[in-house]
């Protein structure tokens, strides 16, 4: 075996290991990659439903608003009538 054929063969190699390494890290990274988007899906999941939420609290809100109008306007009333009959 020559000098020529002995460094093609440990460059073979060489090239080989490194195609492995890179391999293996191109596969960690999208596994990585992956766990990372689920997560940011899951987190984009739970601020639609906590937004979806807040709108219905607002909307609760301002459906309770004109029912405290007329309770108000109920106690006012019935103060008038204490005090008128009193």
């Amino acid at each position: 075996m020559t000098v020529l054929s002995t460094n093609y063969k440990i460059n073979e190699e060489a090239i080989e290991n490194l195609s492995t390494i890179l391999r293996d890290q191109i596969i960690q990274s999208h596994y990585e990659l992956k766990k990372m988007a689920k997560k940011i899906y899951g987190l984009m999941l739970r601020l639609f439903g906590q937004r979806k939420l807040f709108m219905h609290i607002r909307q609760l809100e301002f459906a309770l608003l004109p029912l405290t109008q007329l309770l108000n306007k109920l106690f006012n009333s019935l103060q008038c009538a204490i005090v008128e009959n009193g």
